[in-house]
This record gives C-alpha cells, structure tokens and sequence, in this order.
C-alpha cells in the first residue's frame, strides 16, 4: 500500500497561547506614516498599530493592541476567507481585499497589503478603497446606462479615436452596414471601414468628405448616404470630447428609407391631386365656356340651314353660307373636345365588346398612322372580349386622338400597335396607381416607336391647352379629351416613354358582363295621338336660339309656342285646349330649369311627351335629369333636319 502523507501542520488554535515576547516597535516611520498599519504573531493578535490605524478603526491604541485581526472583520469576510490563513505564514507578500467593521460599527473595504517578517509576525498596511469601489460601481452603472442606450436606439453608432480606429460601436452599426464577424474580431479596423465604404454608390466623394472632416477635428456635419442596394442612410457626425479636448469622433447613422419612400409616394400623391383639382378647375370653366359657345353656334349652324333651304339664295351667297356652316362645324368638334375633358359632354355610356368596336377602326387607324407606317391589331380572340361600359363614339375619339398623336410622332415612318388584353387591379394597388375601382380591367395600349416624350414633359401631357406641337398644328386638347373620356369611364392612364425611346399609353377600362345595357323606361305621358298640325312648346333663355327654333320647326309644318322662362311656360301651357304634343326646353336656365318645368307639365298633364336641349352633359347633365326616366337629348349646336327629325319621330 502507498504511504500516508504526513498531515498538514495545524495552525494554532484561537484560545490564548502563553504571551511571545513582542518584537520591537518598529520605529518612528510606522507611527507617522499616513497608511494605517499594524503588526500581528501568526494567529491575528496585534502587536502595534500606529496612530492611523487608530484613526481609521476608531478605537485607542489600547483597545487595538486588546484585540485580533478577525475581531475587525466582518462575519461575511470571514466566512468566505477565514482568519488566520496559512498563506500569512508565508515568507512573501500578498495583497487582499477585506471587508472590515469599524468601533462605530460602519463598514469599509480595505485593501491589505501584507509582509511576512523575518521573526514570524506579518506587517499589514491598510488601504481605505471604499470611494474607489463606489465609483467603480458608479462609473459600472453609467457604463451599462451607455450601453443599453446605444443598442435602444435605431441608429447605428460607430466611435472612433483620433487616428480612426474603432474605439466602439453598437449592433445596429454591424446590422446596417452587415459588416462580417470576422471584421469586427479582428484588429485591423481598416478591412471592416473598405467593406463598408464599397457599399456606397459614390465611395470616393464620402471618402473626400471623411477626409475633410477629420482636417477639422471641432466640426459637425450631416449628410445623406445613398447605397448601390437602394438604401438611404442619414449621417451624422460630432467630436467626442473628454473634457475639452476633442479624443476622437462619433458617427451616427439612420435607415431614412421607407421613410424616404413613403415621402415620395405622398408627394406624388400631392401632385396627383393637385393636377386632378388643376383639371377640374380648368374643366368647370372650359364646360362653361363651352355651353355658352355652343348656344352662339346653334344659331350661327341653323341660320346658315335655313338660308341654304332658301332656293332663291344665288350661288356664291350658297358656298359662303356652306363656308360659315363648314367653320361653325369644325368649332362644334372643338367644344365637343372640350365638354369631353371638362366631363360634361352629353354621353350615352352602353355595355360593349371592346374588342370589336378596336377592330372595327382598323381601316380608319391605318389612314391616320400614314401610309409610311406600318400598323399592329394585337387583338383576344373574336367574342372574347372584354366587355367595358363607356360611350362608344367618345372611345373611338379617344382612340383616334392618341393614333393622330403617335403619326405625328413618327413623321419618318415606324410601327404602330393596338394591344388589347386583361389584367387586375389588386386593392394595395388601387392607390398607388390612381385607378378608381379594383378587380378585372380593360388595358387598351397604344404603342408607338417615335420620339418619345421628355421627361420634363409628362407632367403636362393631360392639361387643356398644352401641346409640344408647331403653332397651328395642334390645339392641346386631344390627350386632355382622352383623359376626361376615361376618367368618365371610371378608368384611368398610364405613360410609358422616355425620350427617344417612343411612347406607350395604357387605357385601363373596368371590365362588365358581357351584355348591353337595356334602354331605360320612357317617362309616362298622356295617351292619345297628336292632333295635326303638331304643337310644340320651346322654352329657353336666350333668345336667338328660340328664335331659331321656331324657325326651324315652322319650316317643317309645326306650330310652334315660345316661352323664355318656367312662369312664361305654365301660363301658356295651361292657356291651352289640350295638352301639347312635346315639350322641348334647354336644360339648365336662370332660376327653375328644365327638368322642373318638365315635372311640373307632365304631372299636370299639359304636354305628352318631353325632349331637351343642352350644351351641357356628363354627370351634370344626369343629375339635372335624374328621375325622368328615358331622356330625349339633343345636343347644341345640332342642324335643322337633325332637330326637325328628332322632333317629328317623337311626336308622330
């Protein structure tokens, strides 16, 4: 069997031993000195202490040299280093940390400065490190404060020295800038800066800024970063000071983003309104002038009709009526335009197969494009569709406006497509692209290779009156007309074109079952048939068109009763033996209107049947007209056989 080792020689026992001599007091230094100091035999009793250990303890010289060292220690120091240690025992020094109480019963950390001496007692010098621990823990706190604050935050914050050296950062800096661990583990700070700087879209004009700032150690700065991904970083820099003097620099850097895009989205939404209310303020007065102007040319067209039906009417007075008859129809066109981009023209929206009404302009498109270009139907299917409800007549004109556009787009020749195919419209989309409705759509593109529309351009490509064209050549209103026809629609536009590169307009139309809509019931009227000749009563405010439509109607064997307001109206109504055969009133007058005097008549039944007169249309005209069931329309300025023919298949 192996030997025992010897067991460890036992320290002596707390009970009073027989008293050792004491050593001799060590001097006139350790009663001076500032330490406190003491001496103790190798079980803790204290042989001298000088007077500012006395000081520190708070008990007499007497009452220390009466005790041991563990009387002065706490019962928590003790348990965990018990007294006495065989490493006083020890010819060395050892340094510790103990908890001591003082007479008064406060409680100090004293760090220990032990020396084992030659005669076996050890000398302790007592260090008072209780204010040095208390702001250790203090200096802990604000730390661990700092700390917690800089990763709260959203920014990422990079600290460095005065030579650029990382002297910290938080984990957001690492996240934003996805700087590798091994960056960071190493000590070369310069790897993770060139890793950081290739991510920037102009590296070298951060670098001159850095280079800049760091030539100016009192400076702040802010900029913007944009990185090669499509970020946007916020950047800011400020001195760290220690005191006054400047030891390094802090950089703070922000994800502006979404924010950045969220902006962007909300200004383009800004101008979106703003031109929105732009082209209905523009449109309130263009329909207003247009009404107006089509009262002028409903007397210019029917007074050139009637001198023409004149026999007697030489031959050169004939072509210069037919002259002033040809200008006052191209002026019609021109307010029809502009009552198509105010909304206001008068409308007669039906379920169609948009694919046939494209087809069925194939020839007309062809002329149009010219014949140094070639044209492309990239049609569905014959019966597929899709159905949309619009006016067909304002569709073919919207159509045939953006094909005169794209001719002239392509004077030296170039290929011209008409794309027409379905998509949806996702509600998160809705917004974004300015479409009125959500779900299956229309897309009509029409698709050409010319010159292309500058970007500075496009935000005007739909207000009245502006055009890029030559003096003469063009009014500005074609692409104005086109956008109120669809808007009408409840559809909208897209603009695909840079300069050079041609131009692509996306008509989106909301897409119906596919059937036509059914004519809606005929107001009631009085039963009977008109007696001959038939009696007409025509109420309108301006004087030169009751003139003229009496004329008219005159002409044709119809006896004709005049009235300029609703009171004139009712009394000569109600004059009347029976009722009349047909009503024929303007719509909107000073004070009652049309549709109310029509109420009024029919209610009482004065007349038998209805028809109005408007220089006015669109949702305007259906809200006067509202609740009267099937409308007869006739629309100003309209010729003398169109009124005529319209008044006797109504009456007969």
């Amino acid at each position: 069997m192996a030997e025992r080792p010897p067991a460890p020689r036992a320290v002596p026992p707390a009970p009073d031993p027989a008293p050792a001599a004491a050593p001799p007091h060590p001097g006139f230094f350790f009663e001076e000195a500032f330490e406190p100091m003491f001496v103790c035999d190798p079980v803790g009793r204290l042989l001298h202490v000088n007077r500012s250990a006395c000081e520190l303890m708070g008990y007499s010289r007497e009452e220390l040299l009466g005790m041991r060292v563990p009387d002065l220690l706490t019962p928590e120091s003790l348990r965990r280093d018990p007294f006495p240690a065989p490493d006083l025992t020890l010819p060395a020094s050892l340094v510790k940390e103990r908890e001591m109480v003082r007479r008064d019963g406060s409680r100090i950390l004293a760090e220990l400065s032990i020396r084992y001496l030659v005669d076996g007692s050890s000398l302790a010098i007592i260090h008072d490190v209780t204010q040095h621990h208390q702001q250790i823990d203090a200096l802990r706190r604000a730390l661990s404060l700092v700390q917690s604050t800089l990763e709260s935050t959203t920014d990422g914050i990079l600290v460095v020295n005065r030579e650029g050296r990382f002297a910290g950062y938080n984990r957001k800096f690492v996240e934003m800038w996805r700087i590798a661990p091994e960056f960071l583990a190493s000590d070369d700070n310069q790897k993770a800066l060139e890793f950081a700087v290739s991510q920037l879209a102009d590296p070298e004009g951060f670098m001159a800024r850095v280079r800049e700032l760091y030539a100016q150690p009192e400076a702040s700065t802010h900029d913007e970063l944009h990185l090669r991904d499509g970020r946007v970083f916020e950047r800011y820099s400020i001195p760290q000071r220690l005191g006054s003097e400047v030891v390094g620099r802090v950089w703070s850097f922000r994800d502006v983003t979404a924010a950045r895009r969220q902006s962007e989205a909300l200004r383009e939404s800004e101008q979106r309104l703003l031109a929105v209310q732009k082209l209905e303020a523009v449109g309130r007065l263009a329909g207003g002038v247009a009404h107006d102007f089509n009262n002028m040319l409903t007397a210019i067209l029917g007074e050139a009709d009637l001198l023409l039906l004149r026999p007697e009417l030489p031959e050169d007075a004939r072509r210069q009526v037919q002259n002033i008859r040809s200008a006052a129809l191209r002026s019609a066109r021109l307010t029809r335009q502009l009552l198509a981009f105010a909304r206001r023209q008068h409308t007669e929206p039906r379920a169609l197969d948009l694919r046939d009404l494209v087809e069925g302009l194939d020839a007309l498109v062809r002329r149009l494009a010219g014949r140094s270009s070639e044209v492309r139907l990239e049609l569905p299917e014959r019966g597929a569709g899709p159905w949309v409800v619009i006016d067909p007549t304002q569709l073919e004109q919207a159509i045939l406006n953006l094909v005169i556009n794209a001719g002239d787009a392509m004077a030296g020749g170039g290929l011209l497509r008409i794309r027409l195919e379905r998509v949806s419209i996702t509600p998160q989309e809705r917004a974004g692209r300015g479409a009125r409705r959500d779900g299956p759509h229309a897309r009509l593109s029409v698709i050409d290779t010319g010159h292309g529309i500058p970007e500075h351009v496009k935000p005007n490509l739909f207000e009245p009156f502006f055009t890029t064209k030559p003096p003469g050549k063009g009014t500005g209103l074609g692409l104005a007309s086109v956008h109120g026809i669809v808007v009408e629609a409840q559809g909208f536009i897209e603009v695909e074109s840079g300069a050079g590169g041609g131009a692509t307009f996306h008509l989106f139309l909301p897409e119906c079952e596919p059937r036509p809509g059914a004519a809606a019931p005929a107001p009631a009227a009085a039963p009977g048939v008109p007696a001959l000749p038939p009696r007409v009563l025509v109420v309108d405010d301006d004087e030169r068109v009751r003139r003229l439509v009496v004329a008219m109607l005159e002409n044709a064997g119809i006896e004709v009763r005049t009235a300029g307001g609703a009171g004139e109206a009712m009394e000569l109504a109600r004059r009347e033996p029976r009722a009349l055969d047909l009503l024929l009133t303007d719509v909107r007058m000073p004070g009652i209107g049309g549709p109310a005097i029509a109420r009024q008549l029919l209610a009482e039944g004065l007349v038998r049947r209805v028809m109005f007169m408007s220089g006015f249309g669109g949702e305007t005209l259906r809200e006067d007209l509202a609740g009267l069931g099937r409308v007869l329309l006739v629309g100003k300025p309209f010729r003398a056989e169109e009124l005529v023919a319209r008044v006797l298949a109504e009456i007969s």
